[in-house]
């Protein structure tokens, strides 16, 4: 199994709320995954000579490898390359809801390893 963890904000950074796209994003992996770990926490980030503070949502979920090609045909996604990990596939979730979020980057955790992405 796969361990993955998608933190998101719970606003945008004009303010707006996003709660719409989290709860798509959890019925997805919900229903690619079979289930998932949902919390609430607090991030800061620095930029530009400023402290930023924001209320998120930490997304866990556990991918097993026999889901792969179930989650590829899911996504509906016209992939180049068929063979992706359950990690890549995560990866494109994580990116498709930090986009819809408005985020300007996202972080991920991915069995222990942490990656800042950004859009």
């Amino acid at each position: 199994m796969i361990q993955a963890n998608l933190i998101l904000p719970k606003k945008d950074n004009d303010g707006k709320c996003v709660l719409k796209h989290i709860n798509s994003l959890r019925l997805e992996c919900a229903k690619k995954f079979g289930g998932l770990t949902i919390s609430n926490c607090t991030g800061d980030w620095y930029n530009k000579g400023k402290l930023y503070s924001d209320d998120n949502i930490k997304i866990e979920v556990s991918i097993e490898n026999d889901l792969l090609y179930r989650v590829i045909r899911a996504l509906s996604l016209r992939l180049v390359n068929n063979n992706l990990s359950s990690k890549e596939i995560f990866l494109l979730l994580a990116k498709k809801y930090g986009l819809l979020t408005g985020q300007l980057a996202i972080h991920i955790v991915v069995n222990g390893e942490a990656k800042i992405i950004n859009l």
